[in-house]
């Protein structure tokens, strides 16, 4: 029986009297193909792909923003004067009843929790409503009471900062901590959406 070789036949295929060669040299879409141990480079990234997400803002820079924060809606002129805090019956509300600047009084039925609402009135009128959840009137709320606890407060900083764990006042301690924690909650985490610290 013969032995059959098989020969590798190199073709030049030759179009219209031009010439058409691979060149191994070169790699796709006929590019240069790199040399060996050099190194490669990806290509251009997409618009946009080489930024970072934007850093989210830490709980001091949140209290800054808003100790700037107007008080439009719920027209309270300062500065302003707490008159009582202190807990209701139901063991968790609490209450800040405050007077502003031109001698309106504010009763705020605030509480212990960030989810519980927050209600006010003012007085002698009883016909009160809630606060909208993360709304103007919350934010503006949040800025009243940083001006004024950075004003009466003689260790505000050290509170803020997490350095004491209660407010010098002649008021409630407990529960002006707590009910200003519960507000700050609803907007550090609910409003600005960041963590916050425990």
């Amino acid at each position: 029986m013969r032995h059959r070789r098989c020969y590798l036949v190199a073709f030049v295929l030759t179009v219209g009297g031009c010439t058409s060669q691979t060149d191994s040299s070169k790699g796709p879409n006929n590019q240069a193909a790199p040399a060996v141990g050099e190194k490669v480079t990806a290509g251009t990234p997409e618009p946009g792909m080489d930024k970072k997400p934007a850093a989210k803002p830490t709980v001091a820079e949140i209290r800054a923003k808003y100790e700037k924060y107007p008080c439009k809606v719920l027209g309270i002129i300062e500065p302003v004067e707490i008159k009582e805090v202190g807990y209701f019956k139901d063991g968790g509300s609490i209450l800040w009843l405050l007077v502003d600047a031109k001698e309106k009084k504010y009763s705020l039925r605030t509480h212990q929790s960030p989810s519980a609402p927050f209600y006010y009135t003012n007085p002698p009128n009883d016909q009160g409503r809630f606060l909208d959840r993360g709304g103007e009137e919350e934010k503006e709320l949040y800025g009243v009471w940083l001006r004024w606890m950075k004003k009466n407060i003689p260790n505000a900083e050290g509170f803020l900062a997490g350095k004491d764990p209660l407010p010098k006042t002649t008021f409630d301690a407990a529960g002006l901590a707590l009910s200003f924690g519960a507000l700050e909650r609803r907007i550090v985490v609910g409003v600005e959406k960041v963590d916050y610290p425990n």
